[in-house]
């Protein structure tokens, strides 16, 4: 883990989007480049909406899972799971492949 992984932080108060700020650190411009803070700042420009989002559906799971809810399979992939699809078999030279 980087020592600066704790140190960049993306402001998260509400803010236009041409606002993005990242916050100093001493040490920030010998790991991020200019052209990689402005990148980072494009992907929270583009991303925060969907993260937020994400974020809160996380949050909402977790409230479920401590209720006792059980994680299960998704609906849409049970065609996959009970459908009578095989894969090919292998190649003959690992078919029966021993402790070398």
């Amino acid at each position: 883990m980087s020592p600066f992984a704790d140190n960049l932080f993306v402001e998260s108060i509400p803010m236009p989007m041409s606002e993005i700020q990242i916050t100093e650190h001493s040490r920030r411009d010998q790991v991020f480049t200019p052209e990689a803070t402005e990148f980072i700042a494009n992907l929270v420009r583009e991303f925060r909406d969907e993260r937020n989002e994400l974020l809160d559906a996380r949050k909402v799971r977790q409230a479920d899972f401590e209720s006792g809810a059980r994680p299960d399979f998704l609906e849409e992939t049970k065609t996959v799971r009970e459908g009578d699809w095989k894969v090919s078999p292998p190649p003959e030279g690992i078919a029966d492949r021993r402790v070398e």
